[in-house]
């Protein structure tokens, strides 16, 4: 819609590739892999656009996935696998992922 201000928009998925989709946040946009994320791996469209957000993170109701922002910052501080509940054993196996990328958020004109 034209005049709607993305800035306050908290998060957004905007593309859904072969490999992995890409989440805008305030802070930039992410991609996120398949590969490094395989709870997303056999999500459908709809699936992976039904979230709930925050400026913090958000959550996606069907796939039972929470994943925190400062998660995409910092990937190395945060395991990519549950410990509490074994791995899905009946899933294939993600295609392997390419190295991680992330877009900066747009500058802000300053007055």
């Amino acid at each position: 819609m034209l005049g709607t201000n993305i800035s306050q928009t908290s998060l957004q998925v905007t593309n859904i590739e072969q490999d992995g989709f890409w989440l805008l946040t305030t802070e930039g946009e992410y991609f996120i892999a398949f590969a490094d994320y395989p709870d997303f791996y056999h999500a459908t469209v709809a699936q992976i656009h039904n979230f709930r957000g925050a400026t913090d993170g958000c959550h996606w109701p069907d796939l039972d996935v929470d994943l925190a922002v400062e998660s995409l910052d910092h990937p190395e501080d945060f395991p990519l696998v549950s410990q509490s509940r074994p791995a899905r054993q009946s899933r294939p196996s993600p295609p392997p992922s390419r190295a991680r990328r992330q877009r900066s958020a747009p500058s802000r004109l300053r007055s």
